[in-house]
């Protein structure tokens, strides 16, 4: 079985009794042995234990100037932003703003562009900053709508209980006599003729008649339509 390689190529080592210090500068993998080369050119090939033992440890300071050193490579590296989602905005004829997503899917090195496809079938190139700022932007709009949702739950929450504990009395109100809107005041007025005959050829109801017919005429919705006299017009009919 193959040991895996310990030590990275580059490792500093040093040979306290023999007074030498170097760098690991090869490592076989099929003997795991490692290849030490010394200042003097003085070259040992050893195992993992042995050269453990031979290893300069790295300070705290060293550990974490390699660790920003790494962070920052892995952030300048443009491959990580292959397939990342970004998002634009565009204005359109009426005046409404129109925003469409898409990927990142190509990196140009030898324009440092990347090509991004969005779902409206376009597609732009858009500079490394342009896609990092894009990316900060679309993770402080989820954080706000998170936010708002977690608000939104609770309020709903909120009323859904209100409206249970008052559901009772909501059902004895009566609903609207007309919340429809309709395409055109000449139907309203035909509607509202005939509806109004109805009322008034019927004789169980005539003691109740001209109340029925004053909340009629006095609907906002019908008034938009119909105008006061032309209703009292028909019911004089």
């Amino acid at each position: 079985m193959r040991e895996p390689q310990r030590f990275p190529l580059g490792t500093r080592v040093a040979n306290p009794v023999e007074g030498r210090t170097g760098e690991i500068k090869a490592f076989d993998p099929d003997t795991g042995l490692y290849t030490l080369v010394y200042n003097d050119d003085h070259r040992d090939v050893l195992n993992a234990s042995q050269t453990q033992q031979l290893v300069i440890r790295k300070s705290p300071e060293e550990e974490a100037k390699e660790a920003e050193e790494r962070r920052k490579e892995k952030e300048s590296d443009p491959n990580q932003y292959l397939g990342a989602t970004v998002t634009k905005s565009s204005t359109s004829y009426e005046g409404k703003t129109l925003t469409s997503s898409g990927q990142v899917t190509q990196y140009f090195a030898d324009i440092k562009r990347f090509r991004v496809l969005f779902s409206d079938g376009l597609y732009s190139d858009m500079t490394i900053d342009e896609v990092k700022q894009n990316l900060m932007l679309n993770d402080k709009k989820s954080d706000s709508e998170r936010k708002r949702s977690g608000g939104h739950d609770a309020a709903e929450s909120l009323s859904s209980k209100k409206k249970k504990k008052h559901h009772h009395h909501d059902e004895e109100k009566e609903r609207p006599l007309n919340t429809q809107k309709f395409d055109s005041r000449k139907t309203a007025y035909t509607i509202c003729r005939e509806v109004l005959r109805i009322i008034l050829s019927q004789k169980k109801v005539a003691k109740n008649c001209t109340e029925k017919q004053k909340v009629i005429l006095n609907n906002k919705d019908l008034q938009v339509w119909l105008h006061r006299e032309e209703a009292y017009d028909l019911l004089a009919c």
